[in-house]
């Protein structure tokens, strides 16, 4: 029952936490019932929204909350694991371009490997990390976020950085590129929702550097990007995911500055998960095996 009033107290709707934990609504009501009896107190009440909790309902989550968290990672924590008996549902949720550059090989991967786990591949967009922090998300991949107290992250690769172009761009034929040489060309950057609403790091990182860019087009869509950079010399600040094979029109470039110093251009991935989930071996077993597609996919577009 105080799973199902955790459960509560974060929806503030019955039909949201009979959803989650898989109940019907009336088992719900009869739960609250013997709450409200154990506890004295009426902890939710009607409002047209759904639910408001009481003061007292918000003070006893506050209590109770960490206590069932660390329970159940204890429980998580032992006995054996075996890939091929889950049969639980796995939501890994990610930016869009990872989704295009890898996603279909990390399902493929997993699914193999687990085959009876229903597997769903979600965007991450700016709930994704309240949705992390509720362990409503198995696992989210992101490059580096600001730090939540709840939840936990391990870096499973890293993607070195790269400028995108149509082959036949002015930018095909120079040796020795640097990023005083992309200021002649406007770029075109990717929205990823939730990490870069408000900036432009390509813009940023040549800033850095002394040389202003100018912004030609930003957009959610990665594919628009491409299509866009495929008959413009507009171009993308990207990375060594980009699957480069696949599209025979478009060619990548390194820059002086990357050569010179690929610590400072590379982006750790990481793997954010619900602290709660530190010891759970489904957690480990899949930020392993993340780690795995992520790394055999940069491998395989460096590759000639």
């Amino acid at each position: 029952m105080l799973k199902t009033f955790i459960i509560l107290h974060q929806e503030l709707n019955m039909r949201a936490a009979s959803k989650r934990l898989l109940v019907s609504q009336p088992a719900i009501s009869q739960a609250l019932k013997k709450l409200r009896n154990h506890f004295n107190d009426e902890l939710f009440v009607k409002v047209p929204s759904g639910l408001k909790s009481t003061p007292f309902a918000d003070d006893l989550a506050g209590r109770i909350k960490p206590l069932l968290d660390k329970l159940e990672s204890e429980i998580n924590s032992t006995g054996t694991f075996i890939p091929e008996d889950i049969e639980q549902s796995i939501k890994i949720a990610m930016p869009s371009i990872f989704m295009y550059c890898f996603g279909g090989r990390l399902f493929t991967h997993l699914q193999t490997l687990a085959p009876k786990a229903k597997i769903e591949l979600l965007d991450w967009n700016n709930t994704t990390l309240q949705s992390l922090d509720r362990d409503e998300i198995t696992i989210g991949l992101h490059y580096d976020l600001p730090k939540i107290t709840t939840i936990s992250n391990t870096e499973v690769a890293g993607a070195k950085g790269l400028v995108l172009t149509r082959k036949g761009h002015p930018l095909t034929g120079q040796d020795d590129l640097r990023i005083e040489d992309l200021a002649d060309y406007k770029l075109a950057s990717i929205i990823n929702s939730g990490w870069n609403d408000n900036f432009v790091q390509t813009k940023d990182i040549a800033r850095a550097h002394g040389v202003s860019i100018q912004v030609g087009l930003r957009s959610e869509s990665f594919q628009a990007l491409l299509d866009v950079i495929s008959t413009t010399d507009m171009f993308i600040g990207f990375t060594t995911l980009f699957p480069i094979k696949e599209h025979p029109k478009l060619t990548t470039h390194t820059l002086r500055e990357i050569e010179q110093n690929p610590t400072d251009f590379t982006w750790p991935i990481f793997a954010y998960y619900h602290k709660k989930n530190d010891k759970n071996p489904l957690t480990h077993w899949l930020t392993e095996e993340i780690g795995r597609v992520i790394q055999a996919q940069i491998k395989h577009n460096l590759t000639k």
